[in-house]
Parts: C-alpha cells; structure tokens; sequence
C-alpha cells in the first residue's frame, strides 16, 4: 500500500511540472529539491534517491501501474550515456537561464519546462521498461555520484558490487524475468530484489 509520505513526494512533481506552467515561481522549488538530493547524498551514496526523490516516488506511485517492467537496456548504465545526459540537459539549462537572467519569474520558467522535460522522458521510460528507468540516467542522480565524499563507502541504496540499474531501492528496480507461468519468477510480478532497504 502506498504510504503518505510517498504520496506526498510524489504530488511534487505535478505541483512543479503543471502548477508552474500558471505559477512559475513554483520552479524554484525544483532548484531546492535538486540541491537537497545532492547534499543528502554527499555522504550516503545517492541517499536522496532512495528516500527523498519526489520524481522516483512519482514513478513508483504512477507510473509502476502502466509500466511493462522490463529491465532497463544495458547500454543506460554506460558512462558515455550518463555524462551525455548530464551534459546535455546541463547544457540546455544554463543557456535557458543565462537567457532568462533578471526576470525571476522567468527563471522559475526555466526550472518548471526543465521539470517538464524531465518528467515527460521519464514516464515515457518508465512505461517502456521498468518504473524508475530514468534513474539510471537522471542528471541529479549523476551528481549525486559526483558529490559522494566518500567513494568506498556502502551506497545508502545498494551494495557496491551492483550494476547502476539495481541501485535503486524498493520497486526502482523490477525483478528478472525468469519462466513463463505461475511457477516462474514473473508470478509474484514486479517486486523489488531488496527488500530490507525498501522505503515505504
């Protein structure tokens, strides 16, 4: 059953993503939560994640229901495709707010499209493969890893010998598909391969 707490995160991202297209300046919150999520994790690989992520619930608490629960492709977890996003989506957003500079409801704009944006190809993969696919790529996520201060530390979410797919606690990550039939993995449908660490 979905907690509160989760559905309280999750109605975030609506908030930000369609309130802002009326009232930009709700973008701004989009900026705090990025930075809250990186700080989090600063000492506790991508604690934020895990536990705080208003767009990982969002896709937990949405998006689970329509998705085709596949693995995400391998080629997600590659750090060309990772720094590419990174880059790209940092790209866009600092033209997007150098344009904007000075009008501080334009700037909030700039944060509600960019959570737009996001959001949008997130569902979009969520629905295609497993719920929280975009976390494999999720710009936040990447500097998230690059504010670890600790690099040998256990991640908050996992333990260091799993693949960047499997990093993600609780339903972030759907279960193996194994034979077809009741008897087969499938039959107890998408559940998490950590249990102990699921935040609900």
């Amino acid at each position: 059953m979905t907690s509160l707490k989760n559905i309280f995160f999750a109605a975030m991202i609506p908030l930000i993503a369609l309130g802002g297209l009326w009232f930009p300046l709700l973008g701004y919150l989009a900026a705090v939560i990025a930075a809250v999520l990186i700080i989090a994790s600063s000492r506790r690989k991508r604690y934020g994640c895990g536990h705080l992520c208003p767009r990982g619930k969002f896709l937990d608490v949405l998006v689970r229901s329509l998705s085709l629960r596949r693995l995400p492709p391998a080629f997600f977890r590659k750090p060309l495709v990772r720094w590419t996003t990174l880059i790209a989506f940092s790209g866009l957003l600092i033209a997007r707010l150098v344009q904007a500079w000075g009008n501080i409801t334009a700037v909030g704009g700039v944060f509600v499209s960019m959570c737009l944006l996001s959001t949008s190809i997130a569902i979009l993969m969520g629905i295609l493969t497993s719920p929280r696919a975009w976390c494999s790529i999720c710009p936040v996520g990447m500097l998230q890893d690059l504010a670890h201060l600790n690099p040998n530390a256990r991640s908050a979410s996992a333990s260091p010998n799993r693949s960047l797919a499997e990093t993600t606690p609780g339903p972030m990550t759907p279960s193996r598909k194994g034979p077809a039939g009741p008897t087969g993995p499938d039959a107890a449908g998408d559940e998490p391969t950590r249990n102990d660490e699921q935040v609900e």
